[in-house]
């Protein structure tokens, strides 16, 4: 398991989408929300027209209970009691799925849900009235139920809990709603990874809850939602379990991005931790398809002329640092994996390229410290270049001027 280290953007694996897809590299999260079972204890999460969905859903969560319910337990539900609009509850180590209070479907009694382990369940609706359930990726039943979408409620969102005496006991991450049905694939895919954010293939998720903040920094828990939409959860009685060293099988810690032939790019809008000024570090892990491709850009497009970027011309690390090109003659090499980095201070000019932790191309351009622009920055793009293809994963921006040392010693940690 790899510890966090921190840095002020750090995109790892699966934190930002944008016209992407997953492969495999590193990926490490750590702390799971302890649900004791006591009365009134649960995350509750306001309601919200993202949340309101009167149509097709996908509910999920890894969950791990620690006592046989001899009620319905709520693991996801919306509203609670005669209000519920959807939900998915345990009883008796089954996955029951509800809509308007009524019980839809039930997984098969011969696959239990077994205490003390760590389990991916998931529900899905669709839009021709069928309900699905699968338990760690695989589908355990399916049933048609016509005219029996959800209707609209007002009532919050509650993670352990699904009305009076339903206090769900264990732990659960990675707690998530999407307003559609997903696949079987999808679901398969998806349930080994926390995920953040939105874009391609990310679009309908409007709940993810992995019960820590967004950097994944050590000992932070947090009920903060990771989609797009803002459907932050407040703990009552909820504390944190550390999965540092017992993470879940069931994660997969080595998610990256991937960028097919068509290309593609994240973007992050303007703020202060994206805009170092006198001292600067970026470092990544790639695995590209082609000889020329933009990497990092902060600046006003179209123009060239970056506050600072990175790019890879005739298969030779460039960098920009107000506008001034860099040029350096360190080789990445297509189609392997290559950890690179980039050092700038401001009050000297010095600038170092590193390719796989050794110190290639040094030297100097006139001192001064990096325009702090108000444009957004942008990754894997650079005005006019060729799109990105290929892998990327642990893109690390700090204001920070790291050395070769440090460089060394953070190159396998997340």
């Amino acid at each position: 398991m790899k510890p966090f280290i921190k840095s002020l953007f750090s995109f790892v694996a699966v934190l930002v989408f944008a016209s992407s897809n997953f492969s495999i590299a590193q990926l490490s999260w750590n702390q799971a929300g302890n649900f004791p079972g006591t009365v009134g204890s649960h995350v509750a999460v306001p309601n919200s027209a993202s949340l309101n969905i009167t149509g097709p859903f996908t509910l999920e969560a890894l969950m791990n209970p620690s006592a046989t319910a001899i009620l319905g337990k709520g693991i996801i539900s919306k509203g609670t009691g005669l209000s519920i609009r959807y939900a998915m509850r345990i009883f008796q180590n089954r996955i029951f799925i509800l809509t308007n209070s009524t019980q839809r479907i039930v997984s098969r009694s011969s696959n239990p849900i077994p205490l003390n382990t760590w389990t991916h369940v998931a529900a899905t609706l669709d839009a021709g009235g069928v309900y699905k359930i699968y338990i760690n990726g695989t589908l355990d039943t399916s049933a048609t139920v016509a005219g029996s979408n959800p209707t609209a409620g007002t009532d919050s969102l509650y993670i352990g809990t699904s009305g009076l005496s339903t206090e769900f006991a264990g732990k659960i991450d990675d707690a998530r709603v999407w307003n559609s049905a997903a696949g079987g694939l999808q679901i398969a895919a998806f349930m080994k990874s926390a995920m953040s954010l939105s874009g391609d293939g990310l679009s309908n998720l409007v709940l993810s809850i992995p019960f820590q903040n967004s950097t994944g920094i050590d000992g932070f828990f947090s009920t903060a939602d990771h989609s797009r939409s803002g459907n932050n959860g407040f703990a009552r009685n909820v504390t944190a379990f550390d999965l540092k060293n017992r993470p879940s099988k069931l994660h997969q810690f080595n998610d990256c991005a991937t960028f097919a032939t068509s290309g593609g790019a994240f973007s992050a809008p303007d703020d202060p931790s994206v805009s170092p000024t006198s001292r600067l570090t970026v470092e990544c892990w790639l695995y590209p398809k082609s000889d020329n491709y933009g990497l990092l850009y902060k600046g006003t497009p179209p123009s060239t002329a970056a506050n600072y970027g990175l790019r890879v011309v005739s298969g030779k690390l460039n960098a920009v640092i107000n506008g001034n090109v860099i040029t350096s003659s360190d080789s990445v090499k297509k189609e392997r994996w290559s950890h690179i980095a980039f050092t700038y201070f401001g009050t000297t000019g010095v600038y170092e390229f590193f390719v796989n932790g050794k110190r290639g191309t040094t030297g100097s351009i006139a001192p001064a410290n990096i325009i702090d622009g108000t444009d957004s920055l942008f990754l894997l793009t650079f005005p006019f270049d060729p799109s990105f293809t290929g892998f990327v994963d642990e893109f690390r921006i700090s204001k920070t001027v790291k050395t070769i040392g440090e460089i060394n010693r953070d190159v396998h940690f997340s």
